[in-house]
């Protein structure tokens, strides 16, 4: 009578288990491309909710952005506008200044301030930029988006 072993040998194993690190890297890999670009997205589109608020304050304000509001200039916001005196400034500054004066409802999501960059020139110009993080073949510091006037 032959005895017949149940079960796997070792090498079947083995193959098996290659097959499923295999596998796992690769979904892991895409999983982090698409949380990449997803974030990249969300900066881009902080970038032109703040662009579109800052035009339509624009509209409001005689042209003017931020750097030299005054209430003279401003008159038809019926308050006293929100300045913003440096010429570089921070996201999160510059959204929380465009909520105060209600051009934005609620303030964007800004994942770091140091993921843009923004500089209001006198008042009528401004340079908006949303920078990548280090991710495949972009480098620390590319701009993914830029507005300005």
């Amino acid at each position: 009578m032959k005895v017949t072993k149940k079960g796997f040998t070792l090498i079947e194993l083995v193959v098996v288990m290659a097959i499923i690190a295999i596998l796992s890297t690769i979904i892991v890999g895409a999983i982090l491309a698409a949380r990449v670009a997803a974030t990249q997205t969300q900066r881009t589109g902080a970038v032109r909710t703040v662009e579109t608020a800052l035009e339509s304050r624009a509209t409001k304000c005689a042209g003017m952005y931020y750097a030299a509001v005054t209430a003279s200039n401003c008159l038809a916001l019926g308050s006293t506008a929100t300045a913003i005196t440096t010429a570089t400034t921070s996201m999160t500054t510059l959204a929380a200044a465009l909520v105060a004066d209600n051009y934005l409802s609620t303030n964007v999501t800004i994942d770091d301030d140091a993921n843009y960059s923004v500089v209001i020139g006198g008042g009528n110009k401004y340079t908006i930029k949303a920078l990548a993080n280090k991710t495949g073949t972009q480098t620390v510091g590319d701009t993914l988006y830029t507005a300005s006037r």
